[in-house]
């Protein structure tokens, strides 16, 4: 019999989603560094690929399998994303190892203040351009500020370029898939209120 396993160190500290807060301008440009080095690694396209029902190369398949639990109000929208998404050349996109979901609840602050990236379990190799806008999805993100949000956008994009440029293309997919990333955390939302209601009628 064969057994895999992981060892690896524990850290003591807390996420940033556990701590109740958005991480800071400094500890977005750590984490933008620590983005920057993953894309960097010298890992084979020929990784063993794992379906992610969040990753945007995917937002086609779900739209399609979860399209009959939405109303029309939302259809429409989602349909539009859909035929904007379709228009997209995902080969010409960079495409790196990704971490796939740099999010708050995955970054830890130990006792030290040190930042630690976890949960590498839905990494793929696949345009590098997801990891910018999971994370400016999660951590730029001021639902009530639109003018802080693009502010926190800019200077996210800004700092990893110090370290690789985008291309023309990259940045010209960013808003288009910054609304996927939206438009697939809805979808779940919706689904999920929708059954919960459901539930309670009965």
């Amino acid at each position: 019999m064969k057994y895999r396993l992981c060892v690896t160190e524990y850290i003591q500290g807390k996420s940033i989603y556990d701590l109740g807060r958005k991480p800071n301008d400094e500890e977005i440009r750590e984490i933008v560094r620590q983005m920057a080095n993953i894309h960097m690694t010298k890992l084979s396209s020929r990784l063993n690929y794992i379906y992610d029902n969040w990753t945007i190369t995917n937002f086609k398949q779900e739209f399609e399998d979860k399209a009959k639990y939405l109303d029309n109000k939302y259809l429409s929208r989602f349909e539009k994303l859909k035929r904007d998404y379709d228009k997209i050349n995902i080969e010409k996109l960079p495409q790196t190892f990704i971490h796939g979901d740099i999010i708050t609840s995955n970054i830890i602050k130990d006792e030290n203040n040190k930042l630690w990236l976890i949960d590498f379990g839905t990494s793929n190799y696949l345009p590098r351009i997801i990891d910018l806008v999971v994370s400016a999805c999660d951590l730029c993100l001021e639902t009530e500020n639109k003018e802080k949000t693009i502010l926190n956008i800019k200077m996210l994009v800004e700092e990893y370029e110090k370290y690789s440029k985008l291309t023309d293309y990259e940045k010209q997919v960013f808003p288009l898939f910054f609304n996927i990333v939206n438009a697939m955390r809805n979808i779940t939302n919706i689904i999920f209120n929708e059954r919960w209601q459901s539930n309670k009628r009965r």
